[in-house]
């Protein structure tokens, strides 16, 4: 065999190897998906009272603070102020992972953290720090 066969012959073989490592790996992620192994990312949630929030604001330039409101709210307010625009929990989980990740996360909730709130933002698909601000904040 000349040394064109057995280099053509190695590439024939490296070929295979990693198609075969590929297969193997999706298969992988496909299992981990449907066992729901997946969403063991969750978020680690902090309560912050609304004098904890300024006094980090002020000593903290690296934040970016999240207002819930119900979708219905949206619709029947019709508020477009930049100032007190607000965002649903399922937009929250799109943004999330376009967050610097040196900066804090705050949520705040004009109607409060409820029981089935606290749920529904434990449930977040993301392992990030969340800091929840209690109170209404009229920043």
């Amino acid at each position: 065999m000349n040394f064109l066969g057995i280099l053509l012959a190695l590439s024939i073989v490296t070929a295979l190897f990693g198609s075969y490592c590929a297969t193997r790996n999706a298969t992988n992620t496909k299992d981990t998906k449907v066992d729901g192994r997946d969403r063991s990312k969750t978020p680690h949630l902090y309560f912050v009272d609304g004098k904890q929030f300024a006094d980090l604001r002020e000593s903290d330039s690296h934040q970016v603070l999240f207002r819930l409101q119900d979708s219905q709210a949206v619709k029947e307010k019709g508020d477009t102020s930049p100032q007190r625009v607000g965002i649903t929990l399922r937009e929250l989980e799109k943004c999330i992972p376009w967050v610097p990740g040196d900066s804090k996360i705050y949520i705040c909730s004009p109607d409060g953290f409820g029981p089935s709130l606290l749920k529904q933002v434990g449930a977040l698909h993301t392992d990030r720090d969340l800091f929840l601000i209690e109170g209404l904040l009229t920043i």
